[in-house]
């Protein structure tokens, strides 16, 4: 489907996803996949509907919860 590149868009579609964790509950890989490509939809945006990412960045930034102080990932 022919896009504006300036412009910016939603698409709705039908995908499945695998998230395989390992036995200390941690994530340990991804699988995403659209399973049926007749139900996408490509929805354009008014300008006014996007958020920029400082916006989203102040939304969400009560809902961040920070690290633990011992975490074994940036050890």
């Amino acid at each position: 489907m022919p896009v504006d590149p300036e412009a910016t868009y939603l698409v709705k579609t039908a995908e499945h996803m695998i998230w395989p964790y390992d036995d200390q509950g941690r994530l340990v890989g991804e699988d995403v996949w659209e399973y049926d490509e007749t139900v996408r939809d490509i929805i354009p945006l008014d300008p006014a509907e996007v958020l920029t990412v400082e916006q989203a960045a102040k939304l969400l930034a009560p809902l961040i919860k920070p690290l633990p102080a011992h975490n074994p990932f940036t050890a």
